[in-house]
């Protein structure tokens, strides 16, 4: 996943969010769970549906780290 591109950032839950990575010329979806029992990261190939209303810290990542590069 390095260097890739943050190309979208989905709530998927209340606990989880969905980030869609793109690295070389292949999209990675990245899900990362905050919930307290079930908490973990790891790249799936599933497709989640989406929360229609993001949360306000959803709104934030999005402002603050779509389109940011990892190079590291």
């Amino acid at each position: 996943l390095v260097p890739g591109k943050i190309n979208k950032i989905q709530q998927i839950s209340d606990t989880e969010i969905l980030f869609t990575i793109r690295a070389g010329s292949t999209n990675y979806k990245l899900m990362i769970s905050a919930h307290s029992t079930y908490n973990r990261i790891h790249l799936t190939n599933r497709t989640y549906h989406t929360m229609d209303i993001p949360s306000s810290f959803v709104m934030v990542l999005r402002k603050h780290i779509n389109g940011a590069i990892k190079k590291d």
